[in-house]
């Protein structure tokens, strides 16, 4: 029985429908059978959307519209790809546009400098420049040693640099402001205004 089915020889009514559980993990509609012929890509692809495709709930042009680089370039990039394949209809041009941004700022200028035409190849040196930015960011990051670094007397010095401004700021609040007469006074003779 299970060859027949396999090789499309049994009718619709012939086909058990199996267990419950079954039933339960096949998402097809009700009444649906396997294709279990060689069919063309149209059909194909029609056939895997309509299973496995995009809800018609959600809005993925909109999505693709407002995706914005938040993390790492290629987490941005898996689901700009993700998205782009769910929208049907936009130009290479509009993707391209899109992409860029949807990038941090300083990657939107660099893309925007470089003047690329390509998607793919806009992907690729995002990742690049993003590569070059961390790699050159890393020296200047603590590490579990460097914490070990700051001492009590690396402390007391900032403490004593912010003592050292508080009280440049008591003298400044001390000084005397001028009126407009005593600045034009001053003027005509020739004076300092900080004296």
């Amino acid at each position: 029985m299970v060859e027949r089915w396999l090789h499309d020889e049994v009718s619709e009514g012939e086909i058990n429908d199996g267990t419950e559980e079954d039933a339960r993990l096949d998402r097809r509609p009700k009444g649906r059978r396997p294709i279990h012929r060689q069919i063309g890509w149209t059909a194909f692809e029609w056939e895997f959307l309509t299973q496995w495709g995009p809800s018609p709930v959600v809005n993925h042009y909109g999505q693709l519209a407002k995706l914005k680089h938040e993390e790492r370039v290629s987490v941005y990039i898996e689901e700009f790809r993700r998205l782009q394949i769910l929208v049907k209809g936009w130009s290479e041009e509009s993707l391209l546009g899109t992409f860029i941004e949807g990038l941090k700022p300083w990657l939107t200028r660099e893309m925007k400098l470089k003047q690329t035409q390509r998607l793919t190849e806009v992907m690729r040196m995002a990742e690049i420049l993003e590569d070059s930015y961390y790699s050159n960011k890393k020296p200047f990051k603590e590490s579990s040693g460097s914490k070990n670094f700051k001492s009590e007397s690396n402390k007391d010095y900032w403490k004593g640099k912010r003592v050292i401004e508080d009280s440049s700021k008591k003298e400044s609040k001390d000084v005397k402001k001028l009126t407009n007469e005593e600045v034009q006074e001053r003027i005509k003779k020739g004076l300092c205004f900080k004296c």
